[in-house]
């Protein structure tokens, strides 16, 4: 089964130089692919199911009122990952899932211009529950720490993706504040719950919380806090530089001064 691309996905890794790309093509032409193309296996949401399957979800329940009927989207209940019926509490059928790509795009790309197929997949199981957004945070955000961690990346290009890394989770930490103090909104007043979710284990304002958060990321990646500062600041007044430093064409340096 060809692995799903999601595009939110494969634009969080930087692309390969021509000459890099270049060089990969050539190894996969003479030795094939030597390692297996990293996937999530993502189970899909009932109305995915439905639209891939032709038909809704049902319940398998005796003596349920949707005993092997299809249940209304709007009343499933989401329990561990399962989706429940309303009704007896069983989790419906059918489960579908598809593999999301997360590492070897290229390699994807590269066989499929050849006309192979010959390569292999090994998955990956996120222990992930977001809601709305089927987890799809929090794993842009590991692609990225992976994709750090192993690319042949230049400094400037690092600095780029660990300003991502650090935005990616200031995204999924404001999230969960927002859930918390959401969660808390029925026993107190919901600013008093936003101010308390946000509090908890940091600094006291956004501007405090934004350097704690930058300083960690450049002591991960070892990158200087000064670049992923200026990756900021290039991004805020010219995104369009800020591409070609994370392509690698452009130094960051020159990009600031533009």
């Amino acid at each position: 089964m060809r692995p799903t691309v999601l595009p939110e996905i494969k634009a969080a890794i930087p692309p390969l130089r021509p000459d890099e790309r270049a060089a990969l093509k050539a190894s996969i032409e003479e030795n094939g692919v030597l390692a297996p193309l990293l996937t999530w296996m993502r189970f899909l949401t009932p109305e995915q199911t439905a639209e891939k399957l032709g038909f809704g979800p049902k319940c398998k329940g005796e003596g349920c009122k949707y005993d092997h009927e299809d249940v209304p989207f709007d009343e499933l209940e989401c329990g561990d990952g399962i989706w429940e019926c309303p009704d007896c509490g069983w989790g419906v059928y059918p489960f579908e899932y598809d593999q999301v790509l997360l590492d070897g795009h290229n390699r994807l790309e590269i066989c499929e211009e050849l006309g192979s197929e010959e390569y292999l997949t090994t998955s990956i199981d996120f222990d992930l529950i977001a809601e709305g957004a089927d987890g799809i945070e929090e794993v842009v955000l590991w692609v990225r720490e992976h994709s750090i961690a192993q690319r042949n990346l230049s400094d400037d290009q690092r600095a780029v993706l660990a300003n991502e890394i650090r935005e990616d989770r200031a995204r999924i930490a404001r999230r969960e504040q927002l859930e918390q103090a959401r969660a808390a909104k029925a026993e107190r007043d919901f600013r008093d719950a936003v101010r308390e979710a946000c509090s908890v284990g940091a600094p006291s304002t956004p501007t405090e919380r934004k350097e704690r958060v930058r300083a960690q990321v450049a002591r991960e990646q070892n990158v200087p806090e000064a670049k992923l500062r200026a990756a900021q600041e290039v991004k805020n007044a010219r995104p369009d530089l800020l591409e070609k430093v994370r392509e690698g064409s452009m130094p960051l340096a020159s990009a600031k001064r533009e």
